[in-house]
């Protein structure tokens, strides 16, 4: 009795390379590995290091762009102990408030009735992975909405 093993259609002999610089491994899809695909759909980019700091842990990238990790007990946590990373890492910078929006200094909480009611973190880049702290301000939705680029 012989065993055989199927090959996947990607792991076949004489598929093109990766299109990451230095890697050889055979393109599995969007022209990447299987190893920076995985990375891609994790982290949100295909580099090995992670360009937004996760003190929270690993999380996963929410239907919105954004980061959701475990809350660990944070009080931003939800009841099912998840958090946006960009939430906690304002939050742990400038503690619990009321603060004012950095647009327009109106005074908010972190938790209110409604999102127009309290704070929104403001990506000052809009790039909703880099949740570094010099990149995160308070803000209202109000403010918020109107400086999105889209």
């Amino acid at each position: 009795m012989s065993s055989t093993t199927t090959l996947r259609a990607y792991q076949k002999p004489g598929r093109e390379c990766c299109s990451v610089v230095q890697c050889s491994r055979p393109k599995y899809a969007r022209g990447i590995c299987v190893m920076h695909y995985t990375r891609l759909r994790r982290d949100g980019h295909v580099g090995s290091t992670l360009s937004q700091k996760r003190d929270y842990g690993s999380g996963h990238i929410n239907e919105y762009g954004y980061l959701v990790v475990r809350g660990g007990g944070h009080p931003l946590a939800t009841s099912q102990d998840k958090l946006l990373a960009h939430r906690g890492v304002l939050f742990d910078a400038i503690g619990p408030g009321p603060h004012p929006c950095h647009w327009c200094s109106r005074l908010l909480p972190w938790q209110a009735d409604t999102a127009a009611n309290c704070i929104n973190v403001d990506h000052l880049d809009f790039n909703k992975l880099n949740n570094s702290r010099e990149n995160l301000v308070p803000s209202c939705l109000d403010c918020n909405t109107k400086r999105n680029p889209s």
